[in-house]
């Protein structure tokens, strides 16, 4: 459940700016991408593709695997819905619609106009908590990731796409009040990584490039504060310590 940030107090003039940014960023191409991807991931493992729709201004993604082998370790598709976050932060930040969010693991049901149930509650408990940018997995879904994490270090797999270390982060997040708490984080300044990788600018050059098109209202420079903390703490722990790939030496 993604929330954008800035979408509550709008005028007319305002209110149809704020679409034509969600449409742009729901037509990204790569987020477009990492979504087929999801799509047909599902579809390898016949189990239903997830789905995405808008309600006012939330995005909510949701993907029913109960049916499948998923049923009993649902977690072992967090790192495509990883993937599709890590994208989805950076896209919004680069098209004008910042979002915050929340990803939880459980039971719920869907009709034709409604999602109700624990994980959806559970999320909308959590998705707007962060002071930042960015997304976090619930305490509950975090108790899976760190389940599923604990698997691929059993089984001493590498640090690659299809491990959940890879899309999240544990970090002690910064919440609204004041408070934090150490918490599953999405991992999205690897893709800033990504999109400057071969070029003449750095990551953190991409990231300001994209933040100084916002105002800084009194009041919400935290958020761009602890946002910028997360991506030099991320940048330093996670890409910078990582040891070199063989043959780069």
């Amino acid at each position: 459940m993604l929330d954008a940030l800035g979408g509550r107090v709008f005028n007319i003039e305002e209110t149809q700016r704020f679409l034509e940014r969600r449409q742009k960023f729901l037509d990204d191409p790569d987020l477009k991408k990492t979504f087929q991807q999801m799509c047909r991931y599902a579809t390898e493992r016949k189990t239903e593709p997830p789905r995405l729709f808008t309600f006012q201004d939330s995005i909510i993604l949701h993907w029913n695997v109960g049916s499948t082998n998923f049923k009993k370790y649902p977690e072992f598709v967090l790192p495509q819905i990883g993937a599709w976050l890590v994208n989805s932060i950076v896209t919004g930040l680069i098209v004008g619609f910042p979002t915050r969010g929340a990803v939880a693991i459980g039971e719920y049901v869907q009709d034709a106009t409604s999602l109700l149930g624990p994980a959806v509650s559970d999320a909308a408990a959590w998705y707007e908590k962060a002071d930042w940018f960015g997304v976090i997995a619930t305490p509950a879904c975090g108790h899976r990731i760190s389940h599923l994490a604990e698997f691929f270090d059993l089984k001493k797999r590498p640090l690659d796409d299809k491990n959940v270390s890879s899309w999240f982060f544990r970090y002690k997040v910064p919440l609204t009040g004041g408070n934090f708490a150490r918490m599953w984080a999405v991992s999205w300044p690897r893709c800033l990584c990504v999109i400057s990788s071969g070029q003449q600018y750095t990551p953190r050059w991409s990231l300001f490039n994209t933040l100084a098109q916002f105002p800084v209202p009194p009041g919400t420079e935290n958020k761009y504060a602890n946002t910028i903390r997360f991506f030099d703490t991320y940048m330093r722990l996670r890409v910078n310590a990582a040891p070199a790939a063989k043959g780069n030496n």
